[in-house]
């Protein structure tokens, strides 16, 4: 039995060495992600003709539908039952023969006379797409055919409304 016990106590002392030497295991090195390298810088762009520049430092930066139209500062509007494009721009213009200005840049609808409740038209700013070459000229364009269009509908009253808004 004082065998047994030496023999237990060499043991644990054996154990308890092994452990005191052994202090506390140093931590891992773990590599954090790194990120994601910056994409090349993309080249430089040419520069512009000598002509496109000096139009470029005067014009002034607008938000434009493709027509050309500034749509900076414009509202939307909600179609209701028995709305038309006039009567929606009689209300907002104060005058129902501008209703091209609202057709032209409202891509949902595909002809005038059919709105329907529930469509979203944008309503621009007269004055600032008037005051602008590029959009007086997409307007000027646009109105000339829809008094055509007018015309061909037997409205010529509306056509020679329509038509003295072109300058």
């Amino acid at each position: 039995m004082k065998k047994f016990v030496l023999f237990l106590m060499v043991i644990t002392a054996s154990i308890l060495m092994v452990t005191a030497c052994a202090g506390t295991p140093e931590p891992a090195l773990i590599e954090e992600p790194q990120p994601p390298a910056p994409p090349p810088p993309a080249p430089p762009s040419p520069p512009p003709a000598p002509e496109e520049a000096a139009v470029l430092m005067h014009a002034p930066l607008y938000t434009r539908h493709q027509s050309g139209v500034i749509l900076d500062e414009a509202s939307h509007y909600t179609v209701r039952y028995r709305d038309t494009l006039a009567s929606i721009a009689r209300r907002f213009y104060r005058d129902g023969s501008l209703y091209p200005l609202i057709y032209m840049v409202t891509d949902e609808v595909s002809d005038p006379d059919l709105i329907l409740p529930g469509m979203i038209l944008t309503l621009p700013v007269v004055d600032v797409n008037m005051e602008d070459q590029t959009a007086r000229e997409s307007i000027n364009r646009s109105f000339i055919d829809s008094a055509v269009f007018e015309e061909r509908r037997g409205r010529g009253r509306t056509a020679a409304l329509i038509r003295s808004h072109v300058h």
